[in-house]
């Protein structure tokens, strides 16, 4: 009979696999919709109001992790910047930015 400490241990492990896999989905979704996540992130942006922000937001943190599991994240951090650069009078939008951290890997 297996020890209660190998028991947890084979959840811990079993939990960690369905973590792993739900994540691995997510991201195969978002590559799927790469290009239209970027398209609804500057139409979000163009809505000038903090709910469209937020959801700009969401979605450059799913791109930002896409970025990160293709090793692709300096293309991400310099889109983040180009976008910054152009809504930089929108100081709502870059504090929100900020406060992602796009910048840090």
């Amino acid at each position: 009979m297996k020890k209660i400490k190998e028991l947890k241990q084979e959840r811990k492990s079993k939990e960690k696999r369905e973590r792993d896999e739900i994540q691995l989905k997510k991201l195969k979704y978002t590559e799927l919709h790469e290009y239209e996540y970027w398209n609804k992130v500057d139409q979000l942006i163009a809505d000038k109001n903090a709910k469209a922000y937020d959801e700009a937001i969401r979605l450059l943190t799913d791109l930002k992790e896409l970025a990160i599991h293709k090793n692709n994240f300096d293309d991400f951090f310099n889109i983040v910047e180009l976008i910054r650069h152009k809504h930089g009078r929108l100081s709502s939008f870059t504090a929100r930015i900020d406060s992602a951290k796009f910048t840090e890997n």
